[in-house]
């Protein structure tokens, strides 16, 4: 099975799941060697662009219980993602919505460069593509298939 390290296209920070430190839950952080909490495989869903995410260090999907904005982003279980490329200028980048809730995307406050031993920074929803995170992964072309 294929893992991936899903980069925001700023900053250069990794999705990352940890449960046991400061912050917890789903964040993005710095990349940190080769550690399992970094790395995700991906299950595609029926319909076109439609992922779930399922973090290698435990099984559990990234998920976002209640489909609010500013709502905390964490893994559980498993919940289908919709990417988009709609708009986004670096090549092969995406941003994920839900795929029961189009007006909201995952996003992070990560405005900055993180110190290697810092927590992270915690993703959360929000209600606009503005704010929302473009991802790219680190294995070859786009995860995104033109139908």
């Amino acid at each position: 099975m294929t893992t991936y390290y899903f980069t925001a296209v700023a900053y250069g920070h990794v999705l990352a799941y940890k449960e046991d430190n400061s912050p917890s839950g789903v964040v993005l952080k710095s990349k940190d060697g080769d550690r399992d909490e970094e790395k995700w495989t991906v299950e595609y869903g029926e319909e076109p662009n439609t992922i779930a995410l399922r973090c290698v260090a435990n099984g559990k999907y990234l998920n976002s219980p209640k489909r609010a904005r500013f709502n905390n982003v964490t893994a559980g279980d498993r919940q289908w993602w919709r990417m988009s490329g709609d708009n986004i200028i670096a090549p092969g980048a995406f941003t994920l919505t839900p795929a029961d809730s189009p007006k909201l995307f995952l996003n992070c406050m990560a405005g900055g460069v993180l110190k290697r031993d810092h927590g992270g920074i915690v993703a959360d929803l929000m209600e606009s593509r503005g704010a929302s995170v473009y991802f790219v992964h680190d294995r070859g072309p786009s995860l995104i298939r033109r139908l």
